[in-house]
């Protein structure tokens, strides 16, 4: 790990990690790299007058991030014409920069808003370096200046801590031309010197002590200079400034030089969401002549002759943004220019009266269209749904959005049928449970709830709840709540998957129904799951293979209209995180109640293949494998040795009194494994266990995060092996990739309330990696050995027993090779077992020397 400091002397107390990578991702903005970055759609010509005239709190803003901001950014700032937009941006600003985004503070703004009121005056005058390291640290202990004729002039500036750092350190700046320059210990020592012939560093440091004034006070500050890069480049990337870009082009605002037709807008109040009203506006687009020029290639993976509409909106009320949203329209193959676009935009709002702006444009021909009115929003009581009948649009072009308003269900009161499972999502439950099922709207007569497809309890009249038990050993469970109308016909239902995980990542059709037939159109509607720390990056709705459109904030509902040729249909809707990763649903609409859905996921095993000295072997071709499945041989569907999937993993950590004495060198060598195994897509996790489990440190890409966790561990108590794994095993559901539990005990289990039949089962059903270390445990503690290897070998893991901690190293190097150099064999199971049956799995290699390990099978 590289030292953060200069490493002239050794500093006399560390740094503070945390801190270091705040301030250097801040001071790296103010040098990012100047590289010329995609213009703004607009930007004001400031030698020409064309600066816009901004609000106080505005300008005091741009004075106040000079020394962070982005020249992209700060021309976005200038770009945009409305208060509210600068609003926007500066809570995106800031928001980007929030050192800790799981807390409420945002204690970055915080605390350069201290700075700045206080030394306002100073740092206007300041260099821009000055100027940075002042609105970052505020105002320096001491400071003093050498002109010794060995060195630059330089300024020296003492801080016996600041609010980012919480232990002293110095700031060095040297004459740099015709300005003060931070000095960086990658910059070396030399360039601190004036000319003197041939470099010798330590001749040149002994010179500096002896023959400048204050020459061992500036040695002293140099060994304490942060350096900025090393840092930098170890921990934190700047923001990408692109993201400013991105925020004018969705936006709602059109270019000065634009030539913008109106758009023609009729607003319905269809029904209401809890305490908001469902507004369905339907848009005409006017299109009139030909298209001028072709769309630019690759801009899309839809057929060049769909055609594409983009629709940014803004809802404005007093003043302030209320809510911004962006719809991607896709028209199907053989639309043209004709009398115009028919879409239709969704969105739920408190009554009252806002302002509507929207703006329409199609990439393929720059034609733009804009709207800006007033909306009234009528009081819940007053909402009424229209006519259910979709009456046929007039358009020339076979659009698949419906036009008209679509009402919700509960048709006489506008009121929603809808229904919510309320389950505790992110915590592990087992035995006894409450679940309780949600509804709004008069239509609903009885709810009923089904578990694992059984079906449990039928009520009358709420509250809809029920008691549940989810049974000793973890695992998980599908529950689903269906409300009913005074017919006994299905309106509503709800389905969530119990003990599915805190990171589960899933889309669902709230609407269609399956079983519920529709004429002309369908509302779909969709849940989107997103785990914590994980943004969502867009939610696509298809009609069969067809995209319609394309919707990246909430809500997800969306009027598709049915071709009348084509009753039997099916809407499919995806959903997409921005690192990549995506799911779907699926529902027939229309469809006879013989058809029935099947899964047909693919079986996907992970293998290490090793020779005789139990070194991982790469580049092994397919033909090579073999994979069967309770004894009968699989057909290999996709094959390829995986070099780009993220590595999750997480280190259990025993910490109970017997780790006392190993504890700091095992520390030290958890924290090597960190770094070695960390990629930039890669995460990790720190759970520590004695007689209780703690989960030290969530997943997260940062060694040094890890590093401060590992930095708190203490030991003492008893071993609590067995829940601790269990909860372990937990935390991995919902995330893909290659997934690995590093084990470290050095005891058989003294503590749980699991048994070991139990955690091995939950292990085999979380199809999780177990690699074991063992240390120092002895050939006595058989049992504890046998248990111990048993999980790892289920799992696809090792198992390591060494006698000191100081063979840890050597052992991590072996699990990442390990963790790297791995198959991926996936297959379509022939297997007509039930589902509740332990599937074996075994992976061969059809050469002598060589063995696959996988894990040995899994539950359906």
């Amino acid at each position: 790990m590289p030292n953060s400091r200069s490493g002239l002397r050794p500093p006399n107390k560390p740094l503070v990690l945390a801190a270091l990578a705040v301030v250097a991702w801040l001071l790296a903005l103010s040098v990012s790299a100047t590289a010329p970055a995609q213009g703004p759609a607009q930007e004001p010509d400031e030698t020409a007058g064309g600066t816009p005239s901004l609000s106080a709190k505005h300008s005091d803003f741009l004075e106040l991030v000079a020394p962070l901001m982005h020249e992209t950014e700060r021309k976005v700032f200038l770009a945009l014409d409305k208060d509210y937009r600068r609003d926007v941006f500066m809570q995106r600003f800031w928001r980007l920069r929030d050192p800790y985004p799981q807390t409420p503070r945002n204690e970055l703004q915080e605390r350069l808003d201290e700075n700045f009121l206080a030394l306002r005056d100073e740092i206007s005058e300041a260099e821009p370096d000055e100027a940075t390291v002042l609105l970052l640290h505020g105002k320096p202990t001491r400071r003093f200046r050498d002109a010794c004729d060995l060195l630059m002039p330089v300024n020296v500036w003492y801080y016996r801590r600041s609010g980012l750092i919480a232990d002293e350190f110095h700031a060095v700046f040297y004459r740099n031309g015709d300005t003060w320059s931070l000095w960086k210990p990658s910059q070396g020592f030399e360039v601190l010197l004036m000319r003197m012939g041939s470099f010798d560093r330590e001749a040149s440091l002994a010179r500096v002590q002896q023959e400048c004034s204050r020459g061992e006070e500036l040695l002293t500050a140099l060994s304490q200079s942060l350096d900025w890069d090393a840092v930098h480049a170890r921990v934190l990337k700047a923001p990408n400034p692109e993201w400013a870009q991105a925020l004018l082009e969705s936006s709602a605002q059109v270019g000065a030089d634009s030539e913008a037709r109106s758009i023609q807008a009729t607003s319905q109040f269809v029904g209401r969401r809890q305490s908001r009203v469902v507004v369905q506006t339907s848009l005409m687009l006017a299109t009139g002549a030909q298209p001028t020029s072709a769309e630019p290639a690759g801009a899309d993976t839809q057929p060049s002759d769909a055609t594409r509409l983009l629709v940014d909106g803004e809802v404005i009320r007093n003043d302030q943004l209320f809510d911004s949203f962006r719809y991607r329209f896709e028209l199907p193959a053989g639309s043209g220019p004709g009398a115009g676009h028919g879409l239709m935009i969704e969105r739920y709002l408190r009554p009252g009266t806002y302002r509507l702006v929207l703006q329409a444009s199609e990439p393929a021909t720059g034609r733009n269209w804009v709207m800006d009115e007033e909306l009234t929003v009528p009081g819940l009581a007053e909402v009424t749904a229209p006519d259910q009948t979709l009456v046929t649009a007039q358009i020339e072009e076979p659009s698949l959005v419906a036009t008209e308003p679509n009402g919700v269900d509960g048709a006489s009161t506008g009121i929603a049928a809808s229904l919510r499972l309320s389950v505790p999502k992110r915590e592990l439950l087992i035995g006894p449970f409450r679940a309780e099922a949600i509804t709004e709207g008069v239509s609903i007569r009885r709810v009923a709830f089904e578990l694992d497809g059984v079906r449990v309890l039928s009520k009358a009249r709420p509250p809809y709840s029920v008691e549940l038990d989810a049974g000793r050993v973890p695992r998980t469970h599908e529950l689903v709540a269906l409300a009913y109308d005074n017919n006994g016909v299905e309106i509503a239902r709800d389905q969530v998957t119990v003990n599915a995980g805190p990171r589960r990542f899933s889309v669902r059709l709230l609407e269609p129904r399956r079983g519920v037939n529709y004429e002309n159109s369908v509302r779909a509607v969709a849940e989107v799951d997103v785990p914590p720390l994980e943004k969502l990056d867009s939610v696509e709705f298809f009609l069969n293979e067809q995209r319609v459109a394309t919707l990246y904030q909430q809500p997800f509902a969306l009027p598709i209209k049915i071709p009348s040729d084509e009753p039997l249909a099916f809407v499919r809707v995806t959903a997409k995180l921005a690192g990549g990763q995506q799911t779907e649903d699926l529902v027939f609409v229309n469809s006879p109640h013989e058809v029935e859905y099947v899964d047909v996921d693919l079986v996907e095993v992970f293998a290490t293949v090793t020779n005789r000295r139990g070194h991982p072997v790469d580049g092994i071709g397919e033909e090579l494998f073999e994979v069967y499945e309770d004894d009968e041989l699989q057909r290999i569907e996709e094959f390829r040795q995986v070099t780009d999937l993220p590595i999750n993993a997480c280190v259990l950590f025993d910490t109970s009194t017997s780790m006392i004495e190993r504890l700091k060198e095992a520390k030290g060598a958890a924290e090597y494994f960190f770094d070695l195994v960390l990629e930039e897509r890669d995460r990790a996790c720190l759970m520590t266990f004695n007689d209780v489990h703690e989960l030290v440190v969530d997943f997260t890409h940062s060694p040094e995060v890890l590093a401060g966790g590992l930095s708190q561990v203490t030991a003492e108590g008893e071993t609590a092996l067995y829940d601790s794994l269990i909860h372990t095993l937990y935390l991995f559901n919902g995330l893909r990739g290659k997934r690995a539990i590093i084990l470290l005990s050095d005891g058989a289990d003294s503590k749980s309330t699991y048994r070991f039949s139990e955690v091995l089962e939950f292990a085999r059903r979380s199809e999780v990696t177990i690699h074991v270390i063992g240390v120092d445990i002895g050939s006595r503690e058989m049992e504890a050995r046998m248990r111990l290897s048993q999980l790892a070998k289920d799992t696809g893991g090792r198992t390591f027993f060494i006698d000191e901690v100081s063979e840890l190293r050597r052992v991590y190097d072996l699990i990442e090779r390990d963790l790297r150099s791995q198959y991926l064999l996936a297959y379509q199971s022939t297997n007509a077992g039930g589902r509740e049956q332990f599937r074996e799995v075994k992976v061969v290699v059809k050469e002598r020397g060589l063995k696959a390990r996988a894990l040995s099978g899994y539950y359906p």
